[in-house]
């Protein structure tokens, strides 16, 4: 009958001891994750480059993989609701920087757009000799750009919202990983 409780004391050991050794690499893990997702944050305010910020985003997946994946393998995630909630997070915050991402790209496209739409009616304004022809393509073209200006800071504003959402999310986040730290 005392086997038991020995058997009982040795899995606990074994038990705190794994935590000491897997706890570290998480932390460290999480630690990174948080220096990447900085750099996204640097990359955004530096005059929001879009090369710049593609690259940073790009720093931030190998990091966001290594913490989820150490979490799992280490058992945290499913054992200790910091470490599930600073997951969550740094999954969310990720999400919404590639969001931001996706409404850039949208921007990008819709001034391409307008260029095309003013590069058109200067033909229209070099061919056509009909001045009410020409009256028509001035007022299609407006109306045109006055739309496209109109998509375009649509797009803008959701991406600062979600470059704002990110940044508050990310200080969420390192104020938990500071908590963790004494893990």
């Amino acid at each position: 009958m005392e086997t038991a409780p020995k058997a009982i004391a040795s899995i606990a050991e074994h038990n705190r001891n794994a935590r000491r050794e897997t706890e570290p690499a998480f932390v460290t893990a999480a630690t990174r994750l948080i220096a990447s997702l900085h750099e996204v944050r640097l990359a955004v305010k530096a005059d929001a480059d879009h090369d710049k910020y593609l690259k940073a985003l790009g720093g931030v997946t190998p990091n966001l993989d290594l913490l989820l994946r150490t979490a799992d393998e280490t058992g945290l995630y499913k054992s200790n609701p910091e470490v599930r909630d600073f997951c969550t997070k740094a999954s969310s915050i990720f999400l919404s920087y590639n969001q931001a991402l996706e409404q850039w790209n949208h921007e990008r496209l819709l001034r391409a757009n307008k260029n095309v739409v003013k590069l058109a009616h200067e033909v229209v304004i070099q061919t056509v000799t009909d001045k009410t022809a020409v009256n028509k393509s001035i007022q299609e073209t407006t109306g045109k750009l006055n739309d496209l200006t109109a998509e375009v800071m649509k797009a803008m504003e959701s991406r600062y919202d979600l470059w704002v959402n990110a940044a508050k999310q990310t200080d969420a986040a390192a104020a938990i990983l500071v908590g963790m730290r004494d893990l």
